[in-house]
C-alpha cells in the first residue's frame, strides 16, 4: 500500500455514487523468477463489523519476463450490506494479513480499536513470519505426544483412574501454558505492546474478533505476558480473557440476523459397531429435552448427511462422534466417522446448499478436528471448507477431548445459550469456570463472538 490503508465512505439512503468512491494506491512486490498471483482485498466495515468485501485476483509478472504465463482478472465478491438492526460489535479487531514477501509466511497484524476514549480506524503493529513453523504440526508436536501417557488401563479402580487423569490433567495445562507463551513471543514486539496497553486501560477491551488471512494461529490458547508500567503481568489465555470470535478476511458478518431467535438444530449422532462412544447417546438425549425444536438425523450415513446438506432450513448442526486428523496428509481430507463405515471429509462441506444460503453454525464435538492447516497455499480442513462455503460459524476442539467431559460441556454450552448468552460469551465463560480442565480449552470457535442462538 503507498498511503493510507483506509479511506471513508458514505452510503446514504438515496444513493449518492460520488460518496461511494475510495481510491488506493498499490505498488506490485517484486514475485521473484517466475509470475504469481496475488490477491487484493477491500474489506468495508461499520464500526468493528465487516459488512462487506470485494476480491480480485492478478498475475505479477517480473520485470523482463519473457516466458509464458496465464493473466488473471477474476474478482468475488461479498455483498455489502448494512443492517436494519443494529450489530453487537467486538471492542477489538485484530487484523492479520498475509504480506507478499516470497518465499516468507509473513503477516501483518493489525488493531481496530472501540475501546471508549481509544478508538482509532486500522493500525498495523509490525510482521511476523511463520515461513519456518507448519503451525498445524508445530501445535501436534507440542500437545499430542501428551496423549500417549492418558490413563487406558482397564484394570485401574475408578479412584486410581481419577488419581491419575488428575495428574495427567495438570501435566497437559503445564504443557498448554508453556505453548500459548511461546506462541504470544511469535507476534511482533509493537503489537505485544499494544495489547498490554490497551489491557492496562481502566475499561479494556472486553470482545475481540481475529480476521485472518492464515486461519491457523490458535489464538484462543495464547498467553499474554509482558510489562505493564513497571509491573511485570502474565495473563490467562486470549480464549479465557476476552469473548473472542475469528473469521476470515474477504468475508462479511454472518449470521443474518445476528440473533437467531427459536433456531432449528439438528443432531447427528453416529451409532458406531466398533469403538463407540459412551457419553454421546446421552448428550444426544440431553440435547433433545434442551431445545424446544430438535431433529435426529438417522442414520447417519453419507447419503443422508448429503440430504441434510441440501437443505436450507436449519441454523444450528450438532456432531457427536469420531474426527480423523492426520497431520501427515492433506487437511481438507479430515473426515466425520459415520455410520456402515462411511466418512465426510472437510472438503463435503465447501460448497452446499445449506451453508451457501442458510448460513447455520457447525458444532463438532469430534477429536482435533478444530484445527486448520495450510492446502495449495490456502487455509484446509473443516474451518476453512465452512466458511468458504457460507457457513455462520464451527466451533470444534484442537485436541481429542475426554468423551464425558465433551458430554458435559456441550450441554453446559446449549444451557447458556439458553439463557441468551453469545456464542462468544458462553464459550468464554466455560474455559474460565473450568480452567484446568483440557477439554473446556479445546475448542475454537470460527465465528461472530456475538452471534445470538436464542433457544428458549
Amino acid at each position: 500500500m503507498q498511503g493510507e490503508r483506509y479511506a471513508t465512505i458514505t452510503v446514504k439512503r438515496e444513493r449518492d455514487p460520488s460518496s461511494e468512491q475510495a481510491v488506493f494506491r498499490l505498488r506490485a512486490v517484486p514475485p521473484g523468477p517466475e509470475p504469481v498471483k496475488r490477491v487484493i482485498i477491500a474489506a468495508f466495515w461499520q464500526g468493528n463489523n465487516c459488512v462487506g468485501s470485494v476480491s480480485h485476483t492478478t498475475t505479477v509478472v517480473p520485470a523482463g519476463y519473457a516466458g509464458p504465463y496465464v493473466g488473471d482478472g477474476t474478482a468475488k465478491v461479498d455483498a455489502l450490506r448494512l443492517f436494519p438492526q443494529r450489530r453487537e460489535a467486538p471492542d477489538l479487531v485484530i487484523y492479520v494479513r498475509r504480506v507478499a514477501k516470497p518465499p516468507a509466511e509473513t503477516y501483518e497484524v493489525a488493531f481496530r480499536c472501540q475501546v471508549s476514549g481509544e478508538e482509532y480506524e486500522t493500525r498495523p503493529f509490525g510482521e511476523f513470519d511463520l515461513g519456518a513453523v507448519e503451525m498445524a504440526k508445530y501445535l501436534g508436536d507440542a500437545i499430542d505426544p501428551t496423549f500417549r501417557s492418558f490413563p487406558a488401563d482397564l484394570s485401574l479402580t475408578d479412584h486410581e483412574f481419577e488419581r491419575q487423569l488428575s495428574a495427567w490433567n495438570a501435566n497437559f495445562i503445564t504443557t498448554l501454558s508453556d505453548l500459548g507463551r511461546r506462541l504470544w513471543l511469535l507476534l511482533p514486539q509493537a503489537f505485544r505492546d499494544e495489547y498490554l496497553r490497551l489491557m492496562s486501560l481502566p475499561y479494556p477491551p472486553r470482545s475481540i474478533c481475529v480476521h485472518s488471512d492464515e486461519m491457523i494461529y490458535p489464538w484462543e490458547i495464547l498467553r499474554p505476558s509482558g510489562a505493564v508500567g513497571a509491573k511485570y503481568v502474565d495473563m490467562p489465555p486470549l480464549g479465557i480473557t476476552h469473548v473472542l470470535g475469528r473469521w476470515k478476511t474477504g468475508l462479511g458478518a454472518r449470521p443474518q440476523p445476528q440473533a437467531l431467535a427459536a433456531p432449528k438444530l439438528v443432531i447427528l449422532t453416529p451409532a458406531y459397531k466398533h469403538d463407540s462412544l459412551v457419553g454421546a447417546a446421552d448428550e444426544r438425549d440431553a440435547l433433545l429435552r434442551l431445545s424446544p425444536r430438535p431433529e435426529v438425523l438417522t442414520p447417519v450415513t453419507r447419503s443422508a448427511v448429503e440430504r441434510l446438506l441440501a437443505r436450507i432450513d436449519l441454523q444450528m448442526v450438532h456432531f457427536t462422534g469420531h474426527g480423523d486428523w492426520d497431520t501427515t496428509t492433506n487437511a481438507d481430507l479430515a473426515s466425520l466417522r459415520l455410520e456402515q463405515g462411511g466418512k465426510i471429509p472437510a472438503m463435503g462441506f465447501a460448497s452446499c446448499r445449506l451453508g451457501t444460503e442458510a448460513h447455520p453454525i457447525l458444532y463438532l464435538n469430534a477429536c482435533t478436528i478444530g484445527r486448520v492447516a495450510q492446502v495449495l497455499g490456502h487455509p484446509g480442513g473443516f474451518a476453512a471448507n465452512c466458511l468458504g462455503g457460507g457457513w455462520g460459524g464451527v466451533i470444534a476442539p484442537y485436541w481429542p477431548v475426554y468423551d464425558p467431559k465433551a458430554c458435559e460441556f456441550s450441554l453446559k454450552l446449549y444451557e447458556k445459550l439458553g439463557i441468551g448468552r453469545s456464542v462468544g460469551e458462553a464459550l468464554q465463560e466455560l474455559r474460565a469456570e473450568d480452567r484446568e480442565d483440557p477439554t473446556a480449552l479445546s475448542y475454537s470457535y470460527f465465528g461472530d463472538p456475538w452471534t445470538r442462538l436464542l433457544f428458549a
